[in-house]
């Protein structure tokens, strides 16, 4: 693995926003995910989900604006 390129991942654990689906509140997990290439960020992703998987299917689950805040 050291003479090749490779994916290095952590887990962490999914954090929870309250959202409101047709009038009423309810909670979903928040997915944060940032592809980065040669020590430089090129893509953050932010997922809204129900449930174990982070599909798009129940009501709520969608992507999400990720905003970069200046240091």
């Amino acid at each position: 693995m050291l003479r090749s390129a490779f994916d290095a991942k952590a887990l962490a654990q999914p954090s929870e926003r309250r959202v409101s689906i047709d009038s009423a509140e309810s909670d979903v997990k928040l997915d944060m995910r940032a592809d980065a290439c040669a020590d430089r960020i090129q893509l953050i992703a932010a997922r809204l989900y129900r449930g174990q998987a982070t599909n798009f299917r129940p009501p709520g689950s969608s992507f999400a604006l990720a905003l970069l805040l200046p240091s």
